[in-house]
């Protein structure tokens, strides 16, 4: 009913504003009806098959600067604390949680080393995808970022509600064995030669 109603607005809006060699189409219409969004480039990573779906999720909330963190705290005036639970040498936003702290980098450096990637550059998922890389590889390490980021915010939790750290060293063997599981339970019918020498 609300769309029979607003299509034949939307017909002669888009048929005055357009130059006569488009015209009206189903496709346009539906776009102003639903105020089509600006385009995003890392909905396929964060939603990559590969990586297992809370990974995703927290990837999901840090793209969307969703996560409650403290210096969203601060600026709601609930929190007067700012400083990052894990390194207590910066504010804590979501650019300095999952690129810039000290425990981040490690996580990440860590993940690297194991992958023979760099995962220490900024926007690493956009950069990641870029990669003339195998589908194999760039899922593999794109599962390797979320699942950081994921202990990362797990590792934030415990050092706030606890006051307890994990060691870097010991995270990157639990996340090593979270990523070689979700390989062995979703890994393609054929892996090519190269990508299985490179992963193992």
């Amino acid at each position: 009913m609300y769309g029979s109603h607003k299509c034949p607005t939307a017909k002669g809006k888009l048929i005055s504003q357009s130059d006569g060699s488009r015209g009206y189409t189903v496709k346009s219409c539906y776009d102003w009806l639903r105020d089509k969004k600006l385009q995003i480039d890392w909905h396929k990573a964060v939603w990559c098959n590969m990586a297992l779906p809370k990974h995703s999720f927290i990837a999901w909330l840090i793209s969307n600067r969703a996560l409650q963190l403290k210096d969203k705290l601060a600026r709601l005036q609930i929190s007067q604390d700012d400083l990052c639970c894990l390194c207590q040498s910066a504010f804590e936003t979501h650019q300095h949680l999952s690129e810039d702290c000290h425990f981040c980098k490690s996580l990440l450096c860590g993940a690297s080393t194991w992958l023979s990637s760099d995962f220490t550059q900024r926007n690493i998922l956009h950069v990641i995808n870029r990669k003339r890389w195998s589908s194999v590889r760039k899922k593999l390490c794109t599962a390797a970022v979320l699942a950081c980021w994921y202990t990362i915010w797990i590792q934030r939790n415990s050092a706030r509600l606890e006051g307890i750290v994990t060691r870097p060293e010991l995270v990157i063997q639990q996340i090593r064995r979270m990523i070689v599981c979700r390989f062995n339970e979703c890994k393609p019918r054929v892996v090519s030669p190269k990508d299985r020498i490179w992963f193992c």
